[in-house]
């Protein structure tokens, strides 16, 4: 799951051993390979200039001026980094590509309910992707505890 190859024999094999259904089925849907949360990062910033345009939509009163000054305020954006406090769609996109370095997709997924529709729209694709990925690595994680109780019991 973290290199984003296949396991769809390792599916098996637990099947065989009678793992966690539940955790099992988690896991079946990127059985066949699936991006890695260094890639679901990746993937989640060449979106993230189309998220910001998305979110500052001109006004219906604009004049001649605003539309200049929109516009040349497009060649250049200046927005936050890292771990920002504020709340606006620039800080929220800024605190899920941080998480995203951190490889914590829950974090970043849970920023991404907050964005506005607009952005959202736009990362949506990416998002199911995300929440596939986390659903899996949590699923890893209870197949992880399966298998300590297992061989603890032994």
């Amino acid at each position: 799951l973290q290199k984003g190859e296949a396991f769809a024999r390792e599916i098996v094999a637990l099947e065989k051993l009678g793992a966690d259904t539940k955790a099992l089925n988690a896991l079946k849907p990127l059985a066949q390979g699936a991006p890695s949360t260094q890639k679901l990062a990746q993937d989640f910033a060449a979106l993230t200039s189309a998220m910001l345009r998305a979110t500052q939509a001109a006004p219906d009163s604009e004049d001649l001026v605003d539309r200049i000054s929109r516009s040349a305020a497009s060649l250049v954006r200046i927005r936050p980094v890292g771990d920002t406090t504020q709340d606006n769609a620039p800080a929220l996109i800024a605190r899920m590509e941080t998480h995203l370095q951190r490889q914590d997709l829950d974090a970043a997924l849970a920023l991404f309910d907050k964005l506005p529709a607009s952005a959202q729209d736009i990362a949506r694709a990416w998002a199911q992707s995300a929440k596939t990925h986390a659903q899996a690595e949590s699923a890893t994680r209870v197949l992880m505890a399966q298998a300590i109780q297992m061989i603890a019991e032994k």
